[in-house]
């Protein structure tokens, strides 16, 4: 009977190939062949540790297991496709017995290699302000590929212009490096997402993946550091510091708050003079300031107090908080 085989072969996916023959004479044997290039050669049911046959067959492993239930004789050959080795291969079963032989051929013309994320999706900043994605798929055959950048999960999505760029590999597969770049003033939302989706004639369904500036891979989350706290004096001004750093966009909110002796906590407005931000660029593009805050202690206020510097950025869950010891005010 015919070979029986999947409709895709599949590079790196095991693969079988059927074939069963019926009424077959008690000393039939069953042999497979590879036709590569006009050259027929015999597939060993094992071979493993022999350089020359390995070397014959292209290194592919190969397994040939046969069964004989009545009235069926069964074989079947197991192995690993890819691009190289089995695009136009043909394979050959054949029965004998004694001088007559009857055979049955399957060409592998349908193979494929699924395009591979091996990297994570890179991104960088721009010096314009912007966020670039970078997408690379690896290792895909055949070259035919469909990859779309959409802002939005869900309906209505809207596409956005990439540029991809394809690099043809020794082994017969293809790369593709697709980018995008997002404008600064859309990374300001929270909620804001972008889906890139890819297709090729070896998935069943597109692949995809969903990118936010809440990952946990985004890399410009704000580092914020200890707060610079001089000594305090009764009635002389005074200023407290917190630098921020490494992060993106410039959407950063400072909430300055007092704890009290008795452990009240409230949002520090009485003799303040200035909470100030001035943003900055810094290396890699990525943002940077000091937000300060000027009081005017008092004993009955600020002795024993506690300050704590709250600081908040679309990129974060929940704020991150940084507190000074208790104060102590001298006079």
């Amino acid at each position: 009977m015919d070979i029986e085989g999947p409709t895709k072969l599949i590079a790196g996916e095991e693969t079988s190939l059927y074939c069963k023959a019926t009424k077959f004479p008690e000393n039939t044997s069953v042999t497979w062949l590879e036709k590569r290039r006009g050259q027929v050669y015999e597939i060993p049911e094992y071979h493993g540790g022999d350089n020359e046959e390995e070397e014959r067959l292209m290194d592919t492993q190969y397994e040939v297991i046969s069964c004989r239930e009545e009235p069926n004789f069964t074989s079947s050959l197991k192995f690993r496709p890819n691009v190289t080795n089995h695009k136009d291969v043909t394979f050959i079963c054949r029965y004998s017995c004694g001088e007559e032989k009857k055979e049955k051929a399957f060409h592998c013309r349908a193979i494929y290699a699924k395009p591979q994320l091996v990297q994570p999706i890179s991104r960088s900043l721009i010096i314009s302000g912007e966020m670039k994605y970078l997408i690379t798929l690896e290792n895909f055959y055949p070259r035919d590929i469909t990859i779309r950048w959409t802002r939005g999960i869900g309906e209505p999505q809207e596409a956005l212009p990439s540029t991809e760029t394809f690099t043809d590999i020794p082994d017969g597969t293809s790369n593709v490096y697709s980018e995008v770049t997002i404008p600064e003033r859309l990374l300001k939302d929270p909620e804001f997402r972008v889906r890139v989706s890819w297709e090729h004639e070896s998935l069943d369904t597109p692949g995809y993946k969903d990118l936010s500036i809440r990952d946990s891979e985004y890399p410009w989350i704000p580092v914020v550091e200890e707060i610079q706290t001089p000594d305090i004096f009764r009635n002389t001004p005074v200023t407290l510091q917190c630098h921020i750093s490494k992060y993106f966009p410039d959407d950063i909110t400072v909430t300055w708050l007092r704890k009290s002796k008795n452990q009240e906590i409230c949002e520090e407005t009485d003799n303040m003079v200035s909470n100030t931000i001035t943003p900055r660029r810094g290396d890699g593009n990525a943002y940077s300031c000091t937000a300060s805050l000027t009081i005017t202690p008092t004993l009955s206020v600020h002795q024993g107090a506690e300050y704590i510097c709250r600081v908040d950025h679309p990129s974060l869950e929940r704020p991150i908080e940084k507190r000074t010891e208790n104060l102590i005010v001298m006079a």
